[in-house]
């Protein structure tokens, strides 16, 4: 088998799978955040409530 490369470090495939590692470390770490803080003021507001009633 014979095979020709212009630029040896030239690897467009393993560039976009890096390129989409990093977009979803970055979604995921953001939605992550959201989330958390969602269920932060959800979980305390009703924390909050429940005391109240009692």
């Amino acid at each position: 088998m014979l095979h020709f490369s212009s630029n040896l470090l030239n690897k467009p495939v393993l560039n976009a799978a890096q390129q989409l590692g990093w977009i979803l470390a970055v979604a995921a770490g953001v939605g992550g955040f959201v989330l958390g803080g969602v269920a932060m003021l959800l979980l305390r507001r009703r924390t909050k409530e429940q005391t109240e009633k009692i």
